[in-house]
């Protein structure tokens, strides 16, 4: 079977608004959060987030984002426009099509739009909560395993609006401060926005183009529903522990053969429990860990892509993000405090969802 190869990717974050910008604030451990300009919260006690400011003034902030994305995802992956035609789209978004105060776009606008602009030979869009993107790239995986196109855009991305600060407010999962995964200190998660695109190749398509880049391999996915409720997962980690088990029995590996673990790790004082007791449950201390979202916060449905595509350059540079505040952590995992040099062989990503839906993403070494 041919190997999928990630050939290109594209961050747009309150980082910066492409890859090498966010790359560089990460390595210097910078985090931008701010107070919401944007967005009338006057109604509401959290008025903080890692707001985009390039995209306030912006009428339709989500075709700039993407856009933004697109063009940074061309130059990076050397994809000749005459390509795209032949290249079909997978996007997890959370919220598709909500934005600002009280901005709302339809699916269907967004696919028309997209279509139109790019003309994508075909465009599939999941809204799987905030693993939606962790699904769409499994989605471009399996289009290109069974042979329907040699070439998949995958990620997502989602964007700032009053409505997503007042459902999360009232879960009580807010912060005001930048958030602190994993930390004995941690009071919730801070809302963010952007996106991640990659694209995934097969062996034919890298072969017939010059240029390109290979970052790392998609390798496997698995994903499991706890049935728990609709915002609440599974408190005894259950399925994220069956996550887990099937990527490693899957691709024949043994626990200590991976070298990095992503987790969600949103920050409340739930999910980072849930998360940290699976880790330790089927892992032990073997993997390293380290926890992404204090810079860039939470983007819900471009989180796992951001998360990736951040992966996959880890994997070029063998370098590896350390933690943005790590001191005073709860549990007793081998978490990354520093920055640190290291060849990466296997890395996991995983991203939790409403509805508990837990999913977890496999990458390799080229």
């Amino acid at each position: 079977m041919n190997s999928i190869t990630i050939s290109g990717i594209s961050i747009t974050t309150s980082l910066g608004l492409d890859t090498e910008t966010n790359w560089v604030n990460l390595l210097n451990k910078k985090s931008v959060i701010s107070k919401i300009e944007g967005i009338d919260l006057n109604e509401l006690p959290i008025k903080n987030g890692y707001e985009i400011k390039y995209l306030i003034d912006k009428k339709e902030r989500w075709k700039e984002l993407f856009s933004i994305m697109m063009e940074n995802l061309i130059v990076d992956s050397a994809l000749s426009r005459r390509e795209i035609p032949k290249t079909i789209l997978s996007l997890g978004l959370s919220f598709p099509g909500i934005e600002g105060n009280n901005s709302f776009t339809s699916v269907k606008k967004i696919e028309t739009f997209l279509k139109e602009k790019y003309n994508f030979k075909k465009i599939i869009i999941n809204t799987n909560t905030c693993t939606a993107s962790n699904f769409a790239i499994s989605i471009g995986a399996n289009i290109i395993k069974r042979g329907s196109a040699d070439r998949v855009i995958c990620g997502g991305f989602d964007l700032l609006s009053k409505y997503v600060f007042a459902g999360f407010n009232s879960l009580h999962t807010l912060t005001n401060s930048i958030p602190l995964p994993f930390s004995k200190n941690r009071e919730g998660l801070s809302i963010g926005e952007g996106g991640a695109l990659l694209l995934l190749e097969n062996n034919n398509s890298i072969k017939k183009r010059d240029g390109q880049k290979k970052y790392c391999r998609y390798m496997d996915f698995a994903s499991t529903s706890d049935t728990s409720g609709v915002t609440g997962i599974d408190k005894k980690s259950i399925g994220l522990e069956e996550c887990f088990r099937i990527i490693l029995n899957n691709n024949n590996l043994k626990t200590d053969d991976i070298d990095l673990i992503v987790p969600h790790a949103t920050a409340t004082k739930q999910n980072d429990y849930i998360e940290a007791t699976s880790i330790k449950n089927i892992f032990g201390n073997s993997p390293l860990i380290t926890a992404l979202k204090p810079y860039f916060g939470h983007i819900l449905g471009g989180s796992s892509a951001i998360q990736l595509a951040l992966i996959a350059k880890m994997f070029e540079t063998s370098t590896i993000i350390g933690m943005k505040d790590s001191d005073n952590l709860e549990f007793d995992l081998n978490f990354i405090k520093n920055n640190r040099d290291k060849t990466l062989k296997y890395v996991l990503n995983s991203a939790l969802g409403f509805g508990g839906i837990n999913s977890t993403l496999l990458l390799g070494a080229c």
